[in-house]
């Protein structure tokens, strides 16, 4: 609900990531209370810089990963990736937007639909194009061999898509 209402009133978006703030810390479980704290950190930081949420971000990234469960990683990668980004950690930006990207293509069997993380992270890896272009292109060789492009065509920044001769 905070992203949609980001477009005609950031106050109002803001109240409402406080509210789910609030809402998380009564969840039991440590794992969705961290990832619904990173959704809301992630939003939060996407209409306002502030360091303390940035950190916030940080921690609450640092339970999800340690919580070993690779396929729900995507969409906080790509979030790490974009927070990476603004403070100026292009290289650490670069690493996690590719990840993310890597996790959401090995799931392309359980979930063919691209998400927002995609599209986050596809927003994020073109505004410096020149610091992903080797990683991008190195992923789309990857996937070259992982994944029919007739299922899913990914776009490395510059515009070159990946083309196979696969099944599909």
């Amino acid at each position: 609900m905070a992203y949609p209402l980001s477009w005609t009133s950031s106050q109002r978006s803001l109240e409402v990531l406080q509210r789910a703030l609030r809402l998380s810390a009564r969840q039991k479980d440590p794992i969705l209370r961290a990832r619904a704290r990173a959704n809301c950190f992630a939003l939060h930081l996407w209409q306002e810089w502030n360091h303390q949420d940035a950190e916030e971000f940080q921690n609450a990234f640092a339970d999800i990963v340690n919580a070993d469960q690779r396929g729900v990683l995507a969409p906080y990668l790509s979030d790490r990736g974009f927070i990476s980004w603004i403070s100026s950690e292009y290289h650490e930006a670069r690493k996690n937007l590719i990840e993310s990207r890597a996790i959401q293509f090995e799931a392309v069997d359980e979930n063919p639909y691209l998400d927002a993380a995609y599209v986050r992270g596809r927003f994020s890896l073109t505004w410096r194009p020149c610091v992903f272009w080797e990683s991008g292109k190195r992923l789309c060789e990857r996937l070259k061999t992982q994944l029919p492009c007739s299922t899913r065509t990914p776009t490395i920044p510059g515009g070159r898509g990946c083309t196979s001769t696969g099944p599909g």
